[in-house]
């Protein structure tokens, strides 16, 4: 039985997800894109407490990749990160990095916070063709570079690069930044690039790493589109082209989990969206999101979200009735 404390827990995660409704058909896939790529300021920031995004962002939480770069800084707690094959704790006053075209998710302990900074590395190259461009962009983005890295101030220029993006992070944490104050945000965000650039000794992934990658990617848009009936390991690992035992190997590296109990978790969270965005009953969204019982769904969702289906659809509903009243 869901506990009164379990509830109040959940609420800020539901009246998030109630708010993410709108983004839902944008950012379905794995593959997020950068809704700001085109803005005068094309910076994406977010700041996440406990799990929950400021602004609201779909998908955050789970393995995804964007065609930008990424710079973030844990300003309270802890968050474990998982990336091409990495896996890291970030503490406090630890940073990352992660490039472009690279799976990776991030995830909070309990009373963790964080600020991420998602740009395209245009912020970065002055004008189209500058040696700054060059030299100083080039070498260091896509798939022939460094895929990520923590700056855990094990090396001075850790806690260099760091300051930088704290620096940034105060300026953008603030509401209603100038248009100045978002310039001296990108300056500082532009420090923090020089300051990597000019220390990084790359570690550039081997060709079966980016293999991997690349079988992650498609396993997971198969999963996107197929999650809904009934499909086996040997499913998911034909649409990578690969045996089932290198699919669980792939999943291993990226995530430390198994090809189903990923699934399993997709499943979960699609059946958390059909419960906030329709009415169905229990039994409907089971079969949409492809249990094969009413009696699994509801063990599966328990244990991966804490709450039975029915506890969790109360609290839903009873928050969008609270948003339009």
């Amino acid at each position: 039985m869901c506990t009164l404390g379990s509830l109040k827990g959940l609420e800020a995660v539901v009246k998030t997800d109630v708010d993410l409704q709108d983004e839902s058909a944008r950012y379905e896939s794995m593959h997020a894109p950068n809704p700001k790529v085109e803005d005068p300021f094309p910076v994406l920031v977010l700041d996440v407490h406990d799990g929950v995004s400021t602004p609201p962002r779909l998908g955050f939480k789970r393995v995804h990749w964007h065609d930008d770069l990424q710079f973030l800084v844990v300003t309270q707690g802890c968050v474990t990160v998982d990336c091409a094959g990495e896996h890291f704790l970030c503490r406090e006053g630890h940073g990352a990095f992660f490039n472009s075209g690279v799976p990776h998710r991030v995830v909070n302990m309990r009373g963790s916070a964080y600020m991420s900074f998602v740009f395209p590395d245009k912020l970065l190259r002055f004008f189209p063709g500058s040696d700054m461009a060059v030299f100083g962009v080039g070498p260091f983005v896509g798939a022939q570079a460094q895929a990520t890295m923590h700056f855990d101030l094990s090396a001075p220029w850790h806690g260099e690069l760091v300051e930088q993006l704290m620096l940034a992070r105060d300026i953008l944490a603030c509401d209603g930044t100038s248009g100045i104050e978002r310039y001296k945000a990108c300056v500082h965000l532009l420090m923090a690039w020089s300051v990597y650039i000019s220390n990084v000794k790359q570690s550039l992934p081997s060709r079966a790493e980016r293999a991997s990658d690349e079988r992650m990617k498609a396993f997971m848009a198969f999963i996107e589109e197929n999650y809904g009936r009934d499909i086996s390991l040997e499913d998911i690992a034909c649409a990578g082209n690969v045996s089932k035992a290198e699919c669980a190997r792939c999943f291993k590296r990226l995530v430390q989990t198994t090809p189903y109990a990923y699934l399993l978790n997709y499943r979960i969270y699609k059946a958390m969206e059909l419960i906030r965005t329709t009415k169905l009953g229990a039994g409907a969204i089971a079969t949409a999101v492809g249990f094969g019982s009413p009696s699994h769904f509801s063990t599966a969702f328990k244990k991966v979200s804490g709450v039975t289906p029915k506890e969790y659809m109360m609290l839903a509903r009873a928050q969008v009735e609270g948003a339009e009243a």
